[in-house]
């Protein structure tokens, strides 16, 4: 089977629904499992989702996109933003010790954070490169 390669422009909210059947289309025909094309939809809607609220910036009006390909082996997602900004000092996407816990002392504390850690878990494999060109997410998974 040959890899087939799709790029999509994220403008706003909408275009997550188009993004999620597309990629759930073209899964189904590599040959991914419903377990892991389920995983790379809730990953990829993450990405995305993280991309539309936290990278734009006034100085780029470029939008985010999201490029995926796949074949009978994996799917590899390639979600980019433009927002030129250094990385945080704390370095958060470094982070893989974080724990998920839905305890209520910690739900009134936290505001959101747990999308990093779902991909972690969802994806075989998950990096973030930010800086000031903006912020790279790439997330593989494979279906056996």
């Amino acid at each position: 089977m040959t890899k087939k390669m799709t790029q999509y422009s994220l403008h706003d909210k909408a275009d997550l629904a188009r993004v999620r059947n597309m990629v759930r289309d073209d899964a189904e025909g590599a040959g991914g499992g419903p377990t892991a094309i389920l995983d790379c939809l809730v990953s990829v809607t993450e990405a995305c989702t993280n991309a539309l609220l936290y990278g734009r910036d006034l100085s780029n009006d470029r939008d985010p996109e999201v490029t995926w390909e796949m074949d009978g082996r994996a799917a590899r997602f390639v979600v980019r933003d433009f927002a030129g900004r250094p990385p945080p000092p704390e370095k958060w996407w470094m982070e893989r010790t974080a724990r998920v816990t839905t305890e209520a002392k910690d739900m009134t504390v936290r505001h959101g954070g747990f999308g990093l850690n779902l991909m972690r878990s969802l994806m075989d494999e998950v990096d973030i490169h930010s800086g000031s060109e903006g912020t790279t997410v790439v997330l593989v998974k494979h279906w056996t």
